[in-house]
């Protein structure tokens, strides 16, 4: 029922949040920038 498109949220922000942490660095990247970058926000 949720399985899939919780799988494609979770892989969608995990891409996110690597693409975010390589363009600006770990402490650079927060989880607000994250979600948003996600479409969370």
């Amino acid at each position: 029922m949720y399985g899939d498109n919780l799988d494609k949220t979770s892989q969608k922000i995990i891409d996110v949040a690597m693409k975010l942490v390589r363009d600006n660095g770990y402490v650079s990247t927060t989880t607000k920038a994250i979600a948003k970058a996600a479409g969370m926000f």
